[in-house]
């Protein structure tokens, strides 16, 4: 039986920002790849000099030919990426989440991996990008919300928080979705990310990350809520 690891962030997921929309993702793969996958990655390290964290945050046009060539790297391995992407404007926190904001999150999270826990054949270790927040009450939610809805939880062989700047599986996951909000919500204030998230779109093959994907389109995955 072979694991999948799966790492997942969330960008412009607090309720009173400015930005209308957030997006979730997952980074996932097959365990047995992963010695290969980290290998391929620490090579495109070592050929730039690149020891800072990868984040959306600090794309420029400094790093954007390095950040571009991670998708190239990403396109040509066995990894995945699924994102949701939420429309804060409608979410009712007194109707539907008990009024918390918090649990709104974790059900967000449940619905970005509820598609990718969903063989009886495999196990799954999922890290989450740590918050500093109430981390051992949102993973018990978490946990209870998929061995509910999804998966025995003796299948769930690890549920925990780890911190990005130690994770490059994370760090790719925040560039994704960093690049998915920042054209969603129309921001256009930076030439080097308007040209990351257009080549995104192109290596993909993404009319727009407004449009769901296809459910069986597992490489690069869209869900729009």
């Amino acid at each position: 039986m072979d694991k999948i690891y799966i790492y997942c962030d969330e960008s412009r997921h607090i309720m009173n920002c400015p930005n209308k929309y957030m997006v979730l993702g997952s980074i996932w793969f097959h365990a047995s790849n992963k010695e290969k996958i980290k290998m391929q990655f620490n090579n495109l390290l070592v050929k730039y000099q690149y020891t800072s964290e990868i984040k959306w945050t600090i794309l420029s046009d400094r790093r954007l030919e390095f950040y571009k060539e991670l998708v190239d790297l990403f396109s040509k391995l066995p990894l995945f990426f699924r994102a949701i992407v939420v429309d804060k404007t409608k979410i009712d926190l007194k109707m539907y989440h008990s009024n918390n904001a918090e649990l709104s999150h974790t059900k967000f999270i449940y619905l970005l991996l509820k598609e990718l826990v969903n063989d009886e054949n495999e196990e799954y270790i999922i890290l989450l990008d740590y918050k500093d927040r109430d981390t051992n009450k949102r993973l018990h939610e978490l946990r209870k919300f998929l061995s509910m809805q999804c998966m025995p939880s003796s299948r769930i062989k690890q549920l925990q928080e780890v911190a990005s700047h130690e994770n490059i599986f994370i760090q790719l996951a925040d560039l994704f979705i960093g690049a998915i909000g920042y054209d969603m919500n129309q921001i256009n204030t930076s030439r080097a990310k308007m040209e990351f998230c257009s080549y995104l779109k192109d290596t993909f093959n993404i009319d727009s990350f407004r449009r769901t994907t296809p459910k069986q389109e597992i490489k690069f995955n869209l869900f729009n809520i």
